[in-house]
């Protein structure tokens, strides 16, 4: 994998949830939406096929996550996962999650 940069999204449209982990509960982890008011500010990386498997995986995608192509703030475009399980328990307001210049930032 290669660190191409840190990017923000170009639509505000996005919200970030901490979703409480199945596997272990009391383990959140981030879950990004699409019913919300805000930009995602986060890292891209360049993976080989083999590695995307392995992120579709421990992102379970189609269960707990879809893929889509998101355009990015210089105009470029990277894939970003969207939670899309609604089974799980989530805080909406999570103090993990903060808002800097309209973007969403998960510490």
């Amino acid at each position: 994998q290669t660190f191409i940069g840190s990017f923000k999204s170009r639509a505000s449209v996005y919200g970030m949830v901490a979703v409480d982990d199945s596997i272990e509960p009391g383990e959140l982890f981030p879950g990004v939406t699409k019913d919300g008011t805000a930009r995602i500010e986060g890292e891209v990386y360049e993976v080989d096929d083999e590695t995307f498997q392995k992120l579709d995986a421990l992102e379970e995608l189609g269960i707990d996550f879809v893929r889509e192509v998101t355009p990015l703030d210089d105009g470029s475009k990277a894939w970003m996962y969207i939670f899309i399980n609604e089974n799980l328990p989530i805080e909406r307001n999570s103090k993990r999650v903060y808002l800097n210049r309209n973007c969403l930032i998960w510490k």
